[in-house]
């Protein structure tokens, strides 16, 4: 699966531009500084089964995560937050042809250059637990 890094210049503290990542992929990013947004624009087709996953607490990162998926408008379809030290996953099914954003923050404006995370998206089959 090929693996991108957050973008320097992604930095931005409010929506930044997204950069354009192709399904599967895992990034590697961070929340940094305070109130920062990751945002990546991926492509999906009507129908089509994604799973998003975010790890962070799972291997010692503060970030207590938002992940949301959002349509071409910016329209927010789906969120998952962490909970109880649990990272977020989202099982989202594309409800149309077209280009979609998953949106990563802290949930508390927190940010830190140890709030680290690696998310993944995909559409291959997913083992859970």
């Amino acid at each position: 699966m090929p693996a991108v890094r957050k973008p320097a210049a992604q930095s931005s503290g409010k929506l930044p531009k997204a950069p354009a990542v192709t399904v599967p992929v895992t990034i590697n990013g961070r929340i940094f500084p305070r109130e920062d947004v990751d945002v990546w624009e991926f492509a999906a087709k009507a129908g089509q089964p994604l799973t998003l996953a975010l790890a962070a607490q799972s291997f010692g990162s503060p970030l207590q995560a938002r992940l949301a998926v959002l349509d071409s408008s910016g329209r927010g379809l789906e969120e998952a937050i962490t909970i109880q030290r649990a990272d977020p996953t989202l099982h989202f099914t594309a409800p149309a042809t077209g280009t979609y954003r998953a949106r990563v923050d802290d949930v508390n404006a927190n940010g830190l250059q140890n709030h680290v995370y690696r998310l993944t998206i995909t559409d291959q089959p997913v083992v859970t637990r």
